[in-house]
C-alpha cells in the first residue's frame, strides 16, 4: 500500500512542469476574405490595429523583432515572402500586449490561493495595403509570469515574484500563423 502511495506521489510531481507550461490560445477571424484573394506576398508595417486593445502595449524593439522574425519564418512555411512595402500585396501589423489577471486556485490544496498573472497577448493582421481593409486577423495568448502570490484562508497576505517574463517567439508565431490560409 505504501508504494502504492509513493507510485502515485511520484507520478503527481513528474506532471508538475508539464502543468506550468501553457499552451498558446489562438482565435482567427477573416479566412474567406484572406483565400478570395491571390496574395502571397506582405510587408511589415508600423500602426494600431483596429478596436479597443486591454491591456499594456509592449514597445521593447528586441521583443518585436523576435516576434517578426519567428513570424517570418512561419509565413515562409505557408508560402508567403516577405518584400518591401511598395511590392507587397498585404501589410502585416503586429500588437504585443501583456494584460494582468487575478487567478484563484482551490485553497485547500494550493499553497498559493490568489496569484496575480501576466498573459502575453500577441494580434497579427494582414490587411490590404496602403491602410485598406483588415483582410485576416489572429490574436494569440499565453500565460507568461506570475508576478504576485497570495497566502492565507480567510487573510490573505499578497508578496511579489521575481520571475523574468517568458516570451516563446516560435509557439505563439506558429499557433497564429498556424491558422493563416496557405498559399
Amino acid at each position: 500500500m505504501l508504494m502504492f502511495r509513493f507510485k502515485k506521489a511520484a507520478a503527481l510531481v513528474a506532471a508538475l512542469p508539464l502543468a506550468t507550461c501553457s499552451s498558446v490560445a489562438v482565435d482567427a477571424v477573416g479566412s474567406d476574405a484572406l483565400r478570395a484573394t491571390d496574395a502571397r506576398t506582405y510587408a511589415w508595417v508600423d500602426g494600431t490595429l483596429p478596436g479597443e486593445l486591454a491591456g499594456r502595449s509592449i514597445e521593447d524593439p528586441a521583443v518585436l523583432s523576435s516576434f517578426r522574425d519567428a513570424f517570418d519564418a512561419e509565413l515562409a512555411e505557408r508560402g508567403y515572402e516577405r518584400v518591401e512595402a511598395a511590392r507587397a500585396d498585404l501589410a502585416a501589423s503586429l500588437e504585443v500586449r501583456v494584460v494582468d489577471s487575478i487567478r484563484r486556485n482551490d485553497p485547500y490544496f494550493a499553497v498559493h490561493p490568489v496569484e496575480r498573472v501576466e498573459h502575453g497577448r500577441v494580434t497579427l493582421a494582414l490587411r490590404e495595403p496602403q491602410g485598406g481593409e483588415v483582410l485576416w486577423s489572429a490574436a494569440g495568448e499565453q500565460t507568461l509570469r506570475v508576478t504576485e502570490r497570495g497566502m492565507g484562508h480567510t487573510d490573505v497576505v499578497v508578496t511579489p515574484v521575481d520571475e523574468e517574463r517568458e516570451w516563446e517567439f516560435e509557439r505563439f508565431a506558429s499557433a497564429v500563423v498556424g491558422r493563416v490560409p496557405p498559399r
